[in-house]
């Protein structure tokens, strides 16, 4: 798309959309089909009160489609949206970045190898110059990305299938900041032999501090003989305002069947519902609550989950998530804890692997279960010591590591667990609900760098919280 064009003075215009479209068939040899968009820059903004430009959007669709035997598909689709534009001067208002959609797909009609990938990138925001609120919390955003690859083949040969989505940036600014893009991504491979799917989403850069890095969803879903379905979520930010600086999510579930992995990461907003984790092979989901309660860290479930039309055999199923960590933004040393939530569920397992490393070097907790009696016994102690940030260097960053693989060979085997993660005055979290309604835990303070005080406005959301779900 082309850039967006501009007054002298006045407000920058929105940069072009762009639309590529790739479509191939064959019946002898191999496919090649690949289409690349690009949405148009915003435009400068100049003068007063002017606005910049927004970034264009972005689409591109790759479809390839194969007839007959011993063939090949290689689908490809890339799809970045425009960055919105500077204010300058007396400028009020940055540019939104575009968004970017790729959607590649292939079928093979007969037994042919498949090779699909989709890659979407957000367009980068600008933050205001008008002194409207903390960072963040203007009416900008940067761009979403979205990437969709989806490969089928009829036969026995392998089929590959990737998707990487990447939020767009917020934009470092002298005041204010826009919100961080989102991520989704999400695979598909389906074939009667090998298959691998793999979905790959990271959320946006906050470089104002203001939301962390923008959410991300990945979903992979494979169905074969063997294979691997694998989903990774991330969100990070790069300037450090809070002692959690990224958080990702990982799901890997060996195929045998169908299986469907899925990963969401978050440094903003409330945590998602533990049920979203059910009918999903592999699940796991991180959120490190930047408005949540006082010195808590993080919320995570884990699950795994043989697959219910399991064609029978062993497989290996893990769900882990990782945790970024700055403690020059603590005021000192604290120890950390995990505090199970909830009851665990689940109906039983061959082993569970559970593992929580501090830093590297020897785990803090490393447990194997051979019953779900003795899974759910160890997790209803409530509380698992992870060490001291003492431990570390304070100007070093660290990081704490939290896996759990589940091998099973029966139909209907399962296990999840959720936790949060924080020092002993917020785990256990006493009165913690899960809003049946909205499928969101409620979480609600005002922890700062230098502050860590509930408000009054703060415990009136929640009782108001806690009365509409009551």
């Amino acid at each position: 798309g082309g850039g967006g064009g501009r007054n002298r003075p006045g407000s920058g215009a929105k940069g072009g959309d762009a639309h590529a479209g790739a479509d191939g068939t064959n019946d002898a040899g191999t496919v090649n089909v690949q289409a690349v968009s690009r949405g148009g820059g915003g435009a400068l903004a100049e003068g007063r009160l002017a606005i910049a430009g927004d970034g264009g959007n972005a689409r591109a669709d790759a479809i390839g489609r194969t007839i007959g035997d011993a063939h090949g598909i290689n689908a490809n689709a890339n799809a970045r949206g425009g960055n919105g534009n500077v204010p300058t001067g007396t400028s009020v208002q940055g540019g939104e970045g575009g968004d970017a959609t790729a959607i590649a797909s292939g079928i093979a009609d007969g037994n042919s190898t498949v090779s699909i990938i989709a890659t979407a990138a957000g367009g980068n925001s600008v933050s205001l110059n008008a002194p409207i609120g903390p960072p963040g919390t203007g009416p900008l955003r940067a761009g979403t990305a979205s990437a969709n690859a989806t490969g089928i083949n009829h036969g026995s040969a392998a089929v590959n299938v990737f998707a990487s989505a990447l939020g767009g940036t917020a934009s470092r600014s002298i005041l204010h900041g826009a919100a961080p893009g989102r991520a989704i991504a999400t695979s598909t491979a389906t074939g009667g032999g090998a298959v691998t799917s793999t979905a790959t989403a990271h959320g946006g850069d906050d470089q104002n501090g203001g939301h962390g890095g923008g959410p991300a969803l990945a979903h992979a879903m494979a169905t074969g003989a063997s294979g691997i379905a694998n989903a990774k979520a991330i969100s990070d930010t790069t300037v450090a305002t809070q002692f959690v600086t990224g958080v990702t999510a990982n799901a890997t579930a060996q195929v045998g069947s169908t299986s469907i992995a899925e990963a969401r990461a978050a440094m903003d907003g409330a945590a998602p519902s533990p049920t979203l984790a059910e009918g999903i092979e592999a699940a796991a989901f991180v959120t490190a609550p930047e408005v949540g309660v006082a010195n808590l860290f993080g919320v995570i479930t884990l699950a795994t989950a043989y697959s219910s039309n399991g064609a029978g055999g062993g497989h290996s199923y893990t769900a882990s998530v990782n945790f970024d960590l700055d403690q020059t933004q603590l005021p000192g040393p604290e120890a950390l804890l995990l505090g199970t939530l909830g009851t665990p569920q689940g109906s039983g397992f061959d082993s569970l692997k559970f593992r929580a490393n501090l830093g590297g070097g020897v785990a803090e907790i490393d447990q194997t279960f051979t019953s779900f009696g003795a899974a759910l016994a160890f997790f209803s102690v409530g509380q698992l010591s992870l060490g001291n940030t003492g431990s570390f260097p304070a100007t070093t960053p660290f990081g704490l590591a939290i896996e759990m693989t589940m091998v099973s060979h029966s139909v209907g085997d399962a296990f999840r667990v959720s936790f949060e993660f924080g020092n002993p005055s917020a785990v256990p979290l006493p009165g913690a609900i899960w809003l049946t309604g909205s499928g969101l835990l409620a979480l609600v303070s005002l922890r700062k760098k230098c502050e860590r005080r509930v408000s009054v406005k703060a415990l009136w959301r929640l009782q108001a919280t806690i009365d509409k779900a009551a």
